[in-house]
């Protein structure tokens, strides 16, 4: 029987990047089998994604990804090869052995003819199987189709097309993430190493991922991958000046507490220091925690001013509701320190 092979590379829009090459689930004439990669190793795997700004209101950060697979034959063999993407840019490129290939799309009636694609139940999509217990449900627009000469050898494919990165919603940073999926490379006979290549561009910087330790060439982070045992995650955010990266650290309640011990100092300073320490007294108590409130409120403009960015935090301003518990325990406080204190102090 005529061993066919399949590429996945799946994309999810502003969600994941779901991608990498693998084999599909084949439905056989009397029983189910995952055709095997008796012909075929990957000898490695090498991807490259350059980080890239959008042009629009937003400036949000996306990704090229360059991956070349080498793919050792033991024989002349025409490969099937399935691209399935989510949300892709028309920016994309696929060249086998320095040849460009022309997908060929794919339709309701044409695809009946691939075991690999089958119909959900309900019939609004279909699925295309890694083996008989998952599968991956798609749509057909999603699905782009060609076949690949591949020799004798040493093969290379090269799939290059931009992506859109996750992010969050909320927050100082957006915390683009970029996800990509290795599961589908167990299915070859053998996966060699793959080398990963992040190119932030000046335009990010690293704030992590799960692969470990990593070096770093001037802009550009890398890796080697050796054992396939889980997904690719990486986080990567827009580039910072040092002061913002302090001001990150602090959050606005580190900035509050900063400038509200500056404040309770020059309080206690004052109250001792001024005849008329009973007005001091009562006026702090409701003084110095709406000052807290107010840094606190406007340190998320600060940060948001050092990050050129306009950043989302909820329902911040319901913290408000708190003022009169924070007036009365500030208040307990001070009173407590004044009769321990500030009046043994006096009576010096």
């Amino acid at each position: 029987m005529k061993h066919f092979f399949y590429l996945f590379l799946t994309l999810v829009s502003s969600q994941y990047a779901y991608a990498n090459m693998g084999e599909p689930y084949i439905h056989g004439s009397s029983h189910n089998a995952l055709y095997s990669s008796s012909y075929c190793d990957v000898i490695g795997e090498k991807i490259k994604i350059v980080i890239h700004e959008q042009q629009d209101a937003d400036h949000k950060l996306f990704g090229v990804f360059q991956i070349r697979y080498n793919i050792h034959a033991e024989s002349d063999q025409k490969i099937p090869l399935l691209f399935i993407g989510k949300g892709l840019s028309d920016a994309k490129k696929i060249v086998v052995n320095q040849s460009s290939v022309v997908p060929r799309l794919l339709d309701s009636q044409s695809v009946k003819q691939y075991a690999f694609i089958t119909r959900a139940p309900e019939g609004s999509y279909y699925y295309a199987q890694y083996n008989a217990d998952q599968k991956l449900p798609v749509n057909l627009d999603e699905l782009i189709y060609f076949e690949a000469a591949i020799k004798k050898g040493d093969n290379q494919v090269y799939i290059e097309y931009e992506a859109d990165f996750g992010y969050s919603v909320f927050g100082f940073l957006d915390n683009f993430q970029i996800n990509y999926s290795l599961y589908p490379s167990q299915f070859w006979r053998s996966f060699g190493p793959i080398d990963l290549e992040l190119d932030l561009n000046n335009l990010a910087e690293l704030s992590g991922s799960n692969l470990g330790r990593a070096t770093m060439q001037r802009q550009t982070v890398k890796w080697t991958i050796h054992q396939i045992s889980q997904d690719i995650n990486i986080t990567v955010n827009y580039r910072t000046s040092w002061f913002a990266k302090v001001l990150l650290w602090l959050q606005p309640i580190g900035l509050t507490i900063v400038v509200l011990l500056a404040i309770v100092w020059w309080h206690i300073h004052w109250i001792i220091g001024c005849k008329r320490k009973g007005l001091l007294f009562w006026l702090g108590i409701f003084i110095v925690p709406l000052i807290g409130f107010v840094v606190f409120f406007s340190a998320y403009s600060l940060i948001d001013f050092f990050l050129q960015k306009q950043s989302k935090h909820g329902y911040v301003l319901l913290l408000v509701i708190y003022y009169p518990f924070v007036v009365l325990t500030y208040g307990i406080a001070l009173g407590v320190f004044k009769m321990t204190i500030i009046d043994k102090y006096k009576a010096k």
